[in-house]
């Protein structure tokens, strides 16, 4: 015995009005014209594009685009295992950026483990000195 549906195919026209079966979701084939860089892309793109410069402290990567992604602070627990003091070290790099990066700079900062010996002020000079380079 065969199947036999209980319902008549449409025949007048294309099964889906978006414009065929594919572009039932609305989006286009592929993905095409609809590519759009997240801030993790703007990131890995400052990673390998932009520039570094490097203290003991502390090392920061940066690159000129627009729209910038907002600016990452890495503090990973070869700086200290303890949270807080990661943390710390995090709250004090941002208020610095707050004050001193331009807006259309894309910036990671990563912490190292000499960070730790310094005093707000020391960290302070020695960041504003390279945001008023990257300018």
């Amino acid at each position: 015995m065969a199947f036999v549906p209980g319902w008549q195919p449409r025949t007048d026209g294309p099964c889906c009005s978006v414009g065929g079966p594919r572009d039932a979701n609305g989006s286009a084939p592929n993905g095409a014209g609809f590519i759009m860089k997240t801030d993790a892309d703007r990131l890995d793109e400052v990673m390998r594009r932009g520039r570094r410069i490097y203290r003991p402290a502390f090392t920061v990567y940066y690159m000129k685009q627009t729209p910038a992604p907002r600016p990452r602070i890495v503090a990973g627990q070869k700086v200290d295992k303890r949270a807080a003091a990661r943390n710390k070290i995090r709250r004090r790099i941002r208020v610095i950026l707050q004050k001193n990066l331009s807006a259309n700079t894309g910036v990671i900062i990563i912490a190292r483990k000499p960070i730790l010996d310094l005093s707000f002020q020391q960290i302070k000079s020695e960041l504003g000195s390279i945001l008023n380079q990257i300018k």
